[in-house]
């Protein structure tokens, strides 16, 4: 099967390294850039009346401040395809802040990327599917304002999480479905996608000291 395969990491990834991943072949990358275990911060809520705001902490999540170095680790082992992906907490800050964060963040520190990736997998999403395809089109209508977008996602998940919503099925998917094979001979709809643009065809293994998930597109 033609096409390219590369990776994704969710950890910190020395020049070195990439220089041996290279070496194995991959030809592209996505980096962690915001993360649902974040920090605590200091946020206001109303109790009992609007106008008395209790001051506590919550847990929010916080942009990766790995990501950075390990894209400019990556472009100085040459390689350049370089994408993110920002697995959101939506029981913790607001979606628009979210991605503003994550794209400012990696600005600032002049990491350069090509498309951010929304990661809709479980972890702190809502009971109410409803609420969750609010909270995600939030997050789609802000990323598309601030360059390319696209979606990370599985059929079993994107069903628990969304239901049958099909109001994402123009961004652009990257599906996973763990069977080791670079295709989508086993891609079945959902969501209202007919046809996916990359797939994530192993769980996490560790290739020269780092662990990654391999990634296929045609």
């Amino acid at each position: 099967m033609s096409g390219s395969v590369g990776i994704d990491v969710s950890s910190l990834v020395t020049q070195a390294q990439f220089e041996r991943l290279a070496d194995s072949g991959f030809k592209f990358l996505i980096v962690r850039a915001y993360r649902s275990i974040g920090q605590d911060r200091e946020a206001s809520i109303s109790v009992c009346t609007p106008t008395v705001p209790l001051h506590m902490y919550v847990l929010l999540g916080a942009v990766d401040t790995n990501a950075p170095t390990t894209i400019r680790n990556a472009r100085a082992a040459g390689m350049e395809d370089i994408d993110v992906y920002l697995f959101p907490k939506p029981s913790g800050g607001d979606p628009e802040t979210q991605v503003s964060e994550t794209v400012d963040y990696l600005h600032s520190q002049g990491a350069e990327f090509g498309t951010l990736w929304l990661d809709v997998e479980p972890g702190n999403w809502s009971a109410s599917k409803e609420e969750n395809q609010k909270f995600f089109m939030a997050m789609y209508s802000k990323a598309t304002r601030l360059g390319s977008t696209g979606v990370y996602t599985s059929a079993a998940n994107w069903n628990a999480i969304m239901g049958n919503f099909s109001g994402a099925m123009t961004i652009p998917l990257w599906y996973t479905y763990f069977d080791s094979n670079k295709s989508f001979d086993d891609f079945a709809p959902f969501g209202g996608w007919l046809n996916p643009v990359m797939k994530q065809f192993t769980n996490t293994q560790t290739i020269s000291g780092v662990p990654v998930d391999q990634n296929w597109r045609p």
